[in-house]
């Protein structure tokens, strides 16, 4: 999805004309039309050699590339923690419903989803903090708004976070003994 989208009214290049952007961390799209008519929307990926895929950059082009290629790559990473979180959290809940028989493995998979939970925040808070930090990121907030992309990595990150609270109270649980208590004392219901 898009990152950041920004426009550019027609005041901006002295009412001959506007222009929109749209940025995602895989490349920009471009719409405008100068005196009314429409031009052809023009698409650049990140990775291009007109973008940040050329050998000859300036310095600032540079350290803008490779500060996305950095947010992009801890977005990805945190994409990949979240879905392990959900994959240990599913097997969790599965093992204490009785579904599957992990009761002696469920503290290593709490474990696990507590570790991919918290990486998972972690790599999206340092992902946000680096783009704060690429040049022109202030201008860019005065001319658009966030993107679909970045709104769906701060629910990512709340999801993250609800997932590591979830496994620490069944944490608390388990070394409670209340899934145990929980087991024993339905045996013991089904044996009356």
């Amino acid at each position: 999805g898009n990152w950041w989208e920004g426009s550019f009214d027609s005041g901006t290049f002295a009412g001959l004309g506007s222009a929109k952007l749209d940025f995602s961390l895989w490349g920009l799209t471009t719409n405008g039309d100068i005196i009314g008519i429409k031009l052809p929307q023009n698409h650049f990926s990140v990775d291009s050699t007109k973008f940040c895929g050329g050998e000859k950059l300036l310095a600032k082009a540079q350290e803008t590339c490779s500060k996305l290629h950095g947010v992009r790559g801890l977005i990805v990473a945190g994409f990949v923690m979240v879905v392990l979180a959900a994959a240990s959290s599913a097997v969790a809940y599965l093992t204490v419903k009785g579904v599957v028989d992990q009761k002696k493995h469920l503290s290593k998979i709490l474990l696990g989803t507590a570790i991919s939970s918290l990486l998972c925040g972690t790599l999206i808070v340092i992902a946000f903090i680096l783009a704060t930090t690429i040049p022109g990121s202030s201008d860019a907030e005065s001319l658009g708004v966030v993107g679909a992309g970045a709104i769906c990595t701060v629910v990512e990150l709340l999801c993250c976070l609800t997932a590591l609270g979830f496994t620490i109270q069944s944490w608390r649980r388990l070394e409670a003994g209340k899934y145990l208590a929980d087991e024993t004392s339905s045996e013991s219901e089904g044996s009356d």
